[in-house]
């Protein structure tokens, strides 16, 4: 097959060009397996990158869901604590402080002697009413005016609240009851001035009242 020179000088020539085929094709695939591996690392980083960020925005959001979720327990808590002082002060009845009962004393010991009898009143079924008139009426005593706690007949309505000192005529008041004014000033009790009917303890020029809390 192979007898000829020129047959033989055909099949090198054939071999050389099919060695340089070869090379060529060994080379594309080379660079064509580079290309397509280079590829597969970005779309490998990408997706990492992707999945990553994917990661990090969920947990930001459960982030910010449970800050949210905390806030509204916090606000829960102080409403709840608001509320629970309210309703602790409304509870807890009302005193003079071992200062104010020092300066009440201390102020009715300069003017009982220039004063009648000072009536202190109080809602006839308002316990913590009571208890604070009474307390007034202990400090005033201590200072030497003639002062006492009398229940009014009729008794008080439940809308009374605060402290009042009833008059008879708003625009001139009594003598004892700008006195009784000038105390309460002193020791920082809110109070009310308010006219009072002619059969509202009749006997008397002017009256204390402590109404409800």
């Amino acid at each position: 097959m192979w007898s000829s020179i020129e047959s033989l000088r055909s099949l090198s020539h054939s071999l050389m060009w099919g060695t340089v085929v070869f090379a060529i094709m060994a080379a594309v695939s080379t660079g064509v397996r580079y290309y397509v591996d280079r590829r597969a690392g970005e779309l490998s980083s990408q997706a990492q990158r992707v999945d990553a960020e994917q990661k990090e925005q969920l947990q930001r959001e459960r982030e910010a869901a449970l800050k949210l979720q905390v806030e509204a327990a916090q606000r829960e808590q102080r409403e709840a604590s608001e509320k629970l002082s309210k309703i602790e002060q409304n509870v807890k009845g009302r005193h003079l402080t071992s200062e104010q009962i020092t300066t009440l004393v201390a102020m009715a010991k300069q003017v009982c002697r220039s004063l009648p009898v000072v009536s202190v009143t109080a809602s006839n079924s308002n316990h913590e009413a009571q208890v604070y008139a009474t307390e007034f009426v202990k400090a005033l005593q201590a200072g030497g005016c003639a002062a006492d706690l009398a229940l009014p007949i009729p008794g008080l309505t439940p809308d009374v609240t605060g402290i009042h000192i009833g008059v008879r005529d708003v625009q001139n008041p009594a003598h004892g009851a700008l006195e009784l004014l000038k105390m309460l000033n002193t020791l920082g009790v809110a109070f009310a001035v308010t006219p009072i009917k002619p059969d509202f303890f009749p006997e008397v020029s002017f009256v204390m009242v402590v109404g409800a809390k």
